[in-house]
């Protein structure tokens, strides 16, 4: 995977890199294992939802609502009964966004040389939907 980092997240990436150089972020310094990195990280993910009034919020419904904005054309907030957008992305593309695997197209994946600024463009997309200014 290779991932272009966009201005506006790059606070965030500064904030967690590895000051010693071995690896990007410094999580590896900070927890175990990738077990406990993950309680952690849906520790504070609860935390932001009872901020934001999305209850239980994990990393496994991050996923899921970052593939249904990219997906989606235009998404309603039903309480408030506003359009919030939506990126309009291929679904092919959302699906490896996720770096989801797909068995049926190995074969064709051998053929093709990786396109990645197809998945850096459809990022740039979706993150431009959000307010980064308070990183």
């Amino acid at each position: 995977m290779h991932v272009r980092i966009e201005p506006c997240i790059a606070k965030l990436i500064e904030r967690y890199s590895d000051k010693t150089g071995r690896r990007l972020f410094n999580f590896y310094l900070k927890y175990s294992d990738g077990e406990n990195f993950n309680k952690m990280l849906n520790k504070g993910l609860k935390e932001v939802g009872k901020a934001v009034g999305v209850p239980d919020l994990t990393f496994y419904a991050a996923r899921h609502s970052m593939a249904t904005i990219a997906r989606t054309h235009e998404i309603t907030n039903k309480d408030k009964k506003q359009n919030i957008g939506g990126a309009g992305l291929d679904k092919y593309v959302v699906h490896e966004m996720l770096n989801h695997v797909d068995p049926a197209m190995k074969v064709t994946d051998i053929y093709l040389v990786k396109d990645w600024n197809i998945l850096w463009e459809a990022n740039k997309k979706l993150l431009s939907l959000f307010d980064w200014a308070n990183l």
